[in-house]
């Protein structure tokens, strides 16, 4: 479920903009500024670097500028991700850069090829064996960092808020409530009649709408709650103006915000689903002493 959940959300384009944690990006993008500065000057001439689940390859690109700092040097650059669509995002970002669709943990590199690994918000959703993989991977002196979610951590509490949220509205029945009053309005200018609404179906709509107006303004900032925000407002001026657009294009649209909002929820549970806690860091740690890690 969690890899058709990801591979949906970077086929649709919306990466950059919707990632969860925006507010820590320039602190991410610093924390590996600093890794690589340090790490690649240690790293051995045509060194193999990789963003293992690179997502949109926030990662590699930031070795990429740093190796292009070092001009004298020269670096492999790659990105494995279960998307398409994410591996040519890396690509776009790293020029120079390589790429292929791979799951984190069965990666198409020979044993002890690599002499970094890192991943952002990404290789946990694989599971320990992708940690083991790595592993196998990386060369004895070879370096391995990721940043993942942590059960608890500043992202995981952002995902709850959305999940929270989305939860709320969604129990609602705000997409239901729209879908009869505009699929009745549309039936009855069909028929040719006067009475284009049906009062009953307006009521509850009206009332869904304000209830989830409430819970939206009652909700702290998220993104969740910006999403929400602009939808409500589009839904509002969709019903208003109703009459002005064809039965299909009103309907799909509504239809297209609905399985929006839940692929958003499933995004949001796979990332709390993923995310590590003390113990699963134990035993990845144990992984790669096993490994010969130190």
């Amino acid at each position: 479920m969690s890899n058709e959940v990801w591979r949906e959300f970077w086929s649709g384009g919306e990466g950059a903009e919707q990632a969860i944690g925006g507010a820590h990006r320039g602190r991410l993008t610093d924390f590996w500024r600093e890794f690589f500065c340090e790490n690649l000057k240690a790293a051995p001439d045509g060194a193999l670097i990789a963003d293992i689940a690179s997502g949109a390859g926030a990662a590699l690109a930031v070795a990429a500028d740093a190796a292009g700092e070092l001009a004298a040097r020269r670096f492999r650059l790659a990105a494995f991700d279960i998307s398409g669509d994410a591996v040519r995002s890396s690509i776009q970002r790293a020029p120079g850069s390589i790429g292929a669709v791979a799951d984190g943990a069965l990666l198409p590199l020979a044993d002890r090829s690599l002499a970094i690994a890192v991943s952002q918000f990404g290789v946990e959703y694989a599971g320990r064996p992708a940690f083991a993989e790595i592993a196998r991977c990386l060369a004895p002196a070879g370096v391995f960092s990721a940043l993942s979610h942590y059960s608890g951590g500043a992202i995981d509490a952002e995902c709850a808020c959305n999940e929270a949220l989305l939860d709320r509205i969604a129990a609602m029945g705000i997409f239901n409530a729209a879908d009869a009053a505009l699929k009745e309005t549309y039936r009855r200018r069909r028929l040719g009649r006067g009475d284009l609404a049906d009062p009953a179906a307006e009521r509850k709509l009206k009332r869904v709408q304000q209830q989830a107006a409430a819970a939206v303004a009652a909700a702290p900032p998220s993104a969740a709650k910006q999403m929400f925000a602009r939808l409500l407002g589009d839904l509002g001026g969709l019903a208003a103006r109703r009459l002005a657009y064809a039965d299909g294009d009103a309907l799909g649209w509504l239809a297209g915000m609905e399985a929006s909002t839940s692929a958003y929820r499933g995004r949001m549970r796979s990332m709390r689903a993923a995310a590590l806690d003390a113990r699963g860091l134990a035993v990845i740690g144990e992984i790669f002493r096993n490994a010969g890690f130190a």
